[in-house]
């Protein structure tokens, strides 16, 4: 072999033996390429398969150098460009291999918002991927009819209880018509002058319906917070006048008992609506008189880091950790299965926990079977009013002489109550014009010159006809905004709201004859 180029130099004999023994002695017939060097030269040999040869091919050192480096730059040239395409490729494989389970991840989470799609999810391959994807599509199914049970069961729960609330709001209206005209008739028997064992049969009478009449009003106090016709005027005032009040109210009746009631003294303030907080405070003491059998039942404040907490304890019978969230709910009594009448409807402490909400007063119960309970509500305490009278929360003076002489236009369409609440204002000294309709009551004192002192009104009348209609055809008449009184059996909450958005006083049926003469007497003596 020769070389003319000057870059190729030949080698010494025995550098290409040495060569050619490096090269080709171990590597003929392998198909595989082998390199050596000698001196300044490069050898690289391949053997031709079948034949017994190779092919050896020199090159000067420092040219293999430029070669090697050209092909190293090359490579790191092309090496992002490689990479590129690989991440691509991976990632498209990826996305193809992934895509069911992103979908079904997808599903799961809008099933988990509360939202049940209707549409199931493709089966794009029938492996691993694909059995989860169809598992899940028949989940889907069933949490769909399991939905849509839920949904018809709901609404017939709500269309039943829609019923039961109407059923309910007649059947009290209905009701109340004759216990309202029962109190009345009792009141005015009062006043005769009877024998002596006629007196406590009148007395025990009585004593019933009153006991009525407290389920009445326990149960539109319900229906008036449900409402949300009962709101909260915020004030500042000393509880000590809140639990005066109470202990005068509850004193005889727990001595009647044997029990001892103890009420704590407190000089703080506090910031509520006293007369909501007074009618809270009095279901809780009451139930506690109710259920207490020996022992004492205790009411009194301490104060808290952040204002003041009010407790009534009482050593009654306790209540089971398990019934404890029960007995806030409408009806639930512990140990009145037998629903003895005595003990209420159950219904105190459902108003409580509204009262309580509505107050902005969070309610606790803490109760041990065969030692007792605790009820506190948190309040919020303000600076003290030094100087200032106690205010009295529940009036009790009354100018009932003010109704002596005055001419009262009565209307209600059920006769035995229109009777009864004509008895019973004469015999206080009144005059009555009484009537059925609002065109009845018109009619009868336009024949006379004198204009009404008082107007006391049925709300719901016939025909459609309603006592603010009466009222406001009465002051027209005469041209004179006359004082009036509504008087309602209704506890329906749509009738409530309609009621109080006029603003005018209102009494609910049933209601002794007491709460009318007290009503009307301020209502004149307001107007003087």
């Amino acid at each position: 072999m020769g070389v003319t180029d000057e870059k190729f130099k030949p080698l010494p004999p025995r550098g290409v033996d040495a060569l050619l023994d490096q090269t080709v002695g171990g590597f003929q017939g392998t198909g595989m390429w082998s390199h050596a060097q000698a001196g300044d030269q490069v050898a690289a040999v391949v053997p031709v398969a079948d034949t017994g040869w190779s092919m050896v091919a020199f090159v000067p050192a420092d040219e293999s150098e430029e070669i090697v480096q050209h092909v190293l730059t090359d490579a790191y040239n092309r090496f992002p460009l490689v990479l590129l395409f690989y991440l691509l490729g991976s990632g498209v494989v990826l996305y193809f291999l992934l895509s069911p389970l992103i979908r079904v991840a997808k599903l799961a989470d809008r099933m988990r918002l509360g939202e049940i799609p209707m549409e199931p999810l493709p089966i794009i391959y029938n492996d691993e991927v694909g059995d989860l994807t169809a598992a899940f599509n028949r989940l889907m199914y069933s949490v769909t009819a399991k939905s849509q049970e839920l949904n018809a069961q709901k609404e017939i729960a709500e269309t039943a209880t829609l019923a039961k609330s109407r059923f309910l709001a007649a059947a009290s209206h209905d009701l109340r018509q004759p216990m309202h005209a029962l109190n009345l008739y009792l009141g005015a028997l009062a006043n005769y002058d009877l024998p002596e064992p006629a007196r406590p049969v009148l007395a025990s009478a009585r004593f019933c319906a009153q006991t009525m009449d407290e389920m009445f009003l326990a149960l539109l106090d319900i229906s008036r917070l449900d409402a949300n016709v009962m709101q909260a005027e915020f004030s500042v005032f000393p509880i000590a006048s809140l639990l005066e009040t109470i202990r005068l109210e509850f004193l005889p009746q727990a001595q009647a008992k044997g029990l001892r009631l103890r009420i704590a003294p407190c000089s703080a303030w506090v910031v509520s609506d006293p007369e909501l907080l007074e009618r809270l405070l009095r279901n809780l003491v009451s139930n506690a008189v109710r259920y207490t059998v020996r022992g004492t039942v205790l009411v009194g404040c301490r104060r808290t880091a952040t204002g003041l907490r009010l407790t009534v304890m009482d050593t009654g019978p306790g209540i089971a950790p398990d019934q404890q969230r029960a007995v806030f709910e409408e009806f639930h009594q512990v140990g009145n299965s037998e629903r003895d009448r005595a003990q209420g409807l159950g219904l105190g402490l459902a108003i409580v926990q509204r009262l309580a909400l509505l107050l902005k007063a969070p309610l606790s119960l803490a109760s041990q079977l065969g030692r007792g309970s605790v009820f506190s509500v948190e309040l919020r305490c303000a600076a003290a009013e030094a100087g200032l009278p106690l205010p009295i929360l529940s009036p009790r003076t009354q100018h009932h002489h003010g109704l002596v002489g005055a001419l009262v236009a009565v209307v209600d369409d059920e006769a035995l109550i229109l009777d009864a609440t004509r008895l019973l204002l004469e015999q206080w000294g009144c005059t009555v014009v009484s009537a059925a309709s609002g065109a009845e009551i018109v009619e009868r004192l336009g024949t006379g010159a004198r204009v009404p002192d008082a107007i006391v009104c049925d709300y719901r009348l016939r025909s459609g006809e309603t006592g603010m209609d009466v009222i406001a055809a009465l002051r027209n008449e005469f041209n004179c905004d006359i004082p009036a009184l509504l008087i309602t059996g209704d506890t329906a909450q749509d009738r409530i709201q309609a009621i109080f958005s006029n603003a005018l006083p209102v009494l609910h049926k049933p209601l002794q004859e007491q709460a009318l003469r007290d009503a009307l007497s301020q209502l004149l003596w307001a107007s003087r």
